[in-house]
């Protein structure tokens, strides 16, 4: 009974932790998102503030320093999201980890001659757009032959070994800087009989070593966009699972709030609602660490709030979806 108890206590302090908010901000530029400071500071979100590198000239640079300066000085806790031109992929991955992490370190250079420094680099590991969106359009007209066929070309082996010792090297020059590494990635890679393998599919370089914090992106939005609407239990259920396979170092992302255009038009939550429903699902699951996406499309504070901990009624369409897409990983 005691240890019945010591169980019971344990996880009602996990679930009715307070919420440690993220914000991704992507579109928005240096000098507009000075108008989203007070909602952070509100709500004591950190943002998490995307470098975009083909955007990067001297005058943007300056910009960026001006408003790092200004959030610095207004308290606001950032996390540095660098990103690639579109030609280089983007986001990090096997094809392209040197080139993001020589990025990431010079922008750390150039950000010391100003003296700021980040608390975090938040780092997207995905495939680049063209393959993602290759992926997602063969998912969805069920060509398997097709789907295996261009996963197994992706495989690279000797370039996969490789690109997972370049971000441990990463990690550890991030470390030498007092600077926290978190990982953002696709929650399909929380299935860990198939994880491996989509690893290397998707050229998702992940090592457990590499890395201080992770969180998965449990977007209802995305699914919603290919099966229509369903409720918060993949929320649940992502979370469920990323606390279960890494503890503390996990979190979640939840989105998409307002529409985006890239890599696909997507119309997020037009409502907080929704929003509340997926925060109080990852809490029920224990994860107190959530990360929004995004804040170009919050328009007030009022969206980003503490909500106790409910789990969602389960749900058939989830279960349906989920397992089709196990099965379709299991084969490609």
């Amino acid at each position: 009974m005691y240890h019945l108890f010591l169980i019971l206590f344990f996880f009602v302090n996990i679930t009715n932790a307070k919420t440690n908010f993220g914000a991704w901000s992507e579109w928005t530029s240096y000098n507009d998102l000075s108008k989203k400071i007070e909602i952070l500071k509100a709500t004591n979100t950190r943002l998490h503030l995307a470098i975009k590198k083909d955007e990067l000239n001297e005058e943007n640079f300056q910009k960026l320093i001006v408003f790092l300066k200004k959030a610095e000085l207004e308290g606001v806790n950032y996390w540095l999201w660098p990103l690639l031109s579109k030609e280089e992929g983007y986001w990090p991955n096997q094809w392209n980890i040197k080139t993001y992490s020589n990025y990431v370190l010079d922008l750390l250079n150039k950000l010391k001659k100003h003296k700021l420094k980040p608390s975090g680099i938040s780092i997207d590991l995905e495939p680049p757009p063209e393959k993602l969106e290759k992926y997602l359009t063969l998912i969805q007209k069920f060509k398997l032959v097709e789907l295996h066929r261009f996963a197994s070309s992706s495989i690279d082996e000797s370039l996969f070994i490789e690109a997972k010792k370049e971000l441990v090297t990463l990690h550890s020059k991030l470390k030498e800087q007092n600077i926290t590494t978190h990982i953002v990635t696709t929650p399909f890679l929380l299935d860990e009989k198939n994880s491996l393998r989509l690893q290397k599919v998707f050229g998702i370089p992940l090592d457990n070593f590499a890395f201080d914090y992770i969180s998965f992106m449990a977007y209802r939005s995305e699914f919603e966009r290919l099966v229509g609407k369903m409720n918060s239990r993949l929320v649940y259920e992502y979370s469920l699972q990323a606390r279960k396979v890494y503890g503390k170092r996990a979190g979640i992302d939840l989105g998409v709030v307002g529409n985006i255009e890239f890599p696909h038009k997507l119309e997020g939550y037009s409502h907080p609602s929704r929003l509340w429903e997926d925060i109080s699902a990852a809490k029920a699951a224990g994860i107190s660490s959530i990360q929004i996406y995004c804040l170009d499309g919050i328009p007030s504070e009022d969206w980003i709030k503490e909500v106790g901990p409910i789990e969602p009624t389960w749900s058939l369409k989830f279960f349906i979806v989920n397992n089709f897409l196990l099965l379709l990983f299991s084969q490609i």
